[in-house]
């Protein structure tokens, strides 16, 4: 349940998850998402391009 709602907390409302896909998720229809903190991404890129 934790992870449906760091889904939903996204700054960007485009990469929110859609309220009927929650309720989906909520209800076990859907397979939930792994939820992936963008600055972790980003520290991964800057990663990459400091190793080239």
């Amino acid at each position: 349940m934790i992870n449906v709602a760091l889904l939903c907390t996204n700054v960007t409302a485009n990469l929110r998850s859609s309220m009927s896909s929650v309720v989906s998720m909520l209800e076990g229809r859907t397979v939930v998402t792994e939820f992936v903190d963008s600055s972790e991404v980003m520290d991964e890129k800057k990663m990459e391009v400091m190793r080239q």
